[in-house]
């Protein structure tokens, strides 16, 4: 019994440390030899590379059953597909306002706008319409059939840089200008820009508004 509660000395301890590391006598490596450490080795390996395997197996199947040519999120918002910009989510909600006086109070969202009208770039129409002008890329991709519903967009002075040349019918648009089925499907037009909707307000200075602004997808009359 006082052998057994002898306390050991840090020395010992360390000794019988370094001798459960790597024991010279019998030569095992913390306790086993050095095959016995390559087949738990590859054992775990392929046993991760199995369950890797499984789980990116379900993973596709999942994604097989998603269908291609329909947008991937249309059940969490009453308006899919449908958003405001400039994007202020994140610091003043929905609420865009301004002072025209001050400065830093626009000055964020002008270059939120210009940041995302980057992808939009306005360029001559190569083929022939029935209007002069220019118009974004992504609103329309051909000359439309009849030019209900078309936005037109013209460079104006430098204060006016995009000007609305044309009203829709009723205020809507036909989904003709709703190209957008699919990422399969919009893999040979190239890469995908969505339409947009301008929106001008009228306001002379030292003139307080309050705006509402709503924009809705709805679907067509059966």
């Amino acid at each position: 019994m006082a052998t057994l509660n002898e306390k050991k000395t840090c020395s010992e301890r360390m000794e019988n440390f370094r001798r459960f590391v790597w024991n010279p006598e019998t030569k095992l490596f913390m306790g086993r030899t050095l095959i016995n450490w390559v087949w738990i080795s590859l054992y775990y390996l392929a046993f991760y590379v199995v369950m890797s395997g499984l789980f990116a197996l379900s993973i596709y199947s999942l994604m097989r059953t998603v269908n291609p040519y329909e947008p991937d999120y249309q059940d969490q918002l009453k308006s899919p597909g449908v958003t405001l910009r400039p994007d202020v989510y994140g610091d003043r909600g929905l609420q865009i306002y301004y002072n025209v006086s001050d400065n830093k109070t626009w000055e964020g969202l002008v270059t939120t706008l210009r940041t995302f009208l980057t992808d939009y770039q306005i360029f001559p129409r190569q083929r022939h319409c029935t209007k002069s002008g220019l118009h974004i890329r992504g609103l329309a991709s051909d000359c439309p059939a009849n030019r209900t519903a078309f936005l037109l967009y013209k460079q104006g002075a430098e204060s006016r840089p995009l000007e609305v040349d044309y009203y829709p019918v009723n205020g809507t648009f036909n989904l003709h200008y709703f190209p957008y089925y699919g990422k399969k499907a919009q893999v040979n037009l190239g890469s995908y820009t969505g339409d947009l909707e301008l929106t001008p307000w009228s306001m002379r200075k030292q003139q307080i508004l309050t705006l509402i602004t709503a924009c809705r997808v709805t679907e067509p009359a059966q």
